[in-house]
């Protein structure tokens, strides 16, 4: 145990050799969090202004119009099909929807109809209209359901629907929205950076390979897992510190409201940093130098976090992607702070957390097993 603790100051020494590097894991976190929220929120204080292509031949399309121009925060302009590309490049619009023609007889088959959404600004922007088209169509969708054999009725509760003051509630769910998007995408950017940095701290290993200075460790009584192990220790301190310091100063001192109970934030967070740990080991282990383990990190992962909604929503990804993205820790993570954000507990993130820490287990016992293959070769 005396030795572990030797290796954890050893790579604690290792990794803060100027002050650069506290300045890299200590007030870096706090702007990328903090500069994030704010940037989201300039990007869209002016809300989303919206073009509206009609083709539908029935009279649920103009509905859906009337519907959306109701919302402040989301300006409607009818456009024709062939502006639309020209108006979206010249930045007249955020983006587009195009109603198609079987819009109306869709919904009276009780289909879900679909909407095409054109924008250069990416698909975070869409993410913000799509609820509020969603909830009209399955709202009509859901009176066809309930009036299916009286027509009749089934008009006068669309219209008594249509009529009611809905401005105030969908500029409210809006804002509310808005401001829960913009918290979700800064955790996922300091997921990110969480990543990074454990793969910064646990490629110490392989810099210390280069330099020899590892197979001299190796001469003590010191085994290779031992060794790991302290490394995996010094880096969980390092980051986990990183985490409270953050959340600690973007809650209290900024303030950011985080729509969530930091100590639950906390909590998930150590979770994930976890099976950060855990890859950043078993990358090492299978690299023959930090600075592949750096780029492989930094690079090849990042469409990893794109898609498990870390960057952009997942709800605006094609199905097949939503499904692939279940194989990667991020997105059991992110889906946490999701739950968290509407108000849920422990409880309801503990399949969360419990599928972090099985990555973190599996990422170890691969790492694990990569050790003494390596072992028994060299042997």
């Amino acid at each position: 145990m005396r030795n572990i603790f030797i290796i954890i100051s050893h790579f604690l020494q290792l990794t803060f050799t100027s002050a650069l590097r506290y300045l890299f894991f200590f007030v870096v976190p706090i702007l990328v969090f903090a500069g994030s929220i704010i940037l989201f929120g300039t990007s869209q204080s002016r809300g989303i202004i919206v073009g509206m292509v009609n083709q539908d031949k029935g009279s649920l399309g103009e509905d859906l119009i009337h519907y959306l121009s109701k919302s402040q925060k989301n300006p409607v302009q009818r456009i024709s099909r062939e502006s639309v590309n020209s108006r979206i490049l010249e930045g007249q619009l955020d983006l587009a929807l195009i109603i198609p023609s079987d819009f109306s007889e869709n919904i009276k088959n009780l289909v879900k109809p679909e909407i095409e959404i054109i924008s250069i600004q990416g698909d975070q922007l869409r993410a913000f209209v799509k609820p509020q088209i969603n909830n009209f169509i399955q709202k009509i969708l859901a009176l066809h359901k309930i009036w299916s054999s009286d027509m009749k009725g089934f008009v006068s509760s669309y219209q008594n629907w249509l009529k009611s003051s809905l401005s105030v509630e969908i500029h409210e769910v809006a804002d509310a929205q808005l401001s829960d998007e913009m918290v979700t995408r800064s955790f996922g950017f300091f997921f990110f950076l969480i990543m990074i940095q454990a793969s910064i701290i646990t490629a110490l290993m392989l810099v210390e390979k280069q330099e020899k200075t590892y197979f001299r460790i190796r001469l003590t009584p010191l085994s290779g897992i031992s060794y790991a192990l302290g490394n995996t220790m010094a880096a969980f301190i390092i980051l986990m510190v990183q985490i409270v310091i953050t959340l600690l100063i973007v809650v209290f001192i900024l303030p950011i409201d985080l729509k969530l109970q930091i100590e639950k934030a906390i909590l998930l967070l150590s979770a994930y940093l976890l099976s950060s740990i855990g890859l950043g080991l078993l990358i090492t282990s299978l690299v023959k130098s930090a600075v592949q383990a750096n780029i492989i990190t930094s690079l090849v992962l990042q469409p990893v976090f794109f898609i498990s909604g870390c960057f952009i929503p997942r709800q605006v990804l094609p199905d097949m992607i939503q499904k692939i993205s279940y194989v990667f820790p991020q997105t059991w993570a992110i889906m946490a702070i999701e739950r968290l954000q509407k108000g849920g507990q422990i409880k309801d993130i503990a399949m969360n957390l419990f599928i972090l820490l099985g990555f973190t287990a599996v990422f170890l016992c691969l790492f694990a097993l990569k050790i003494k293959s390596d072992q028994e070769k060299s042997s």
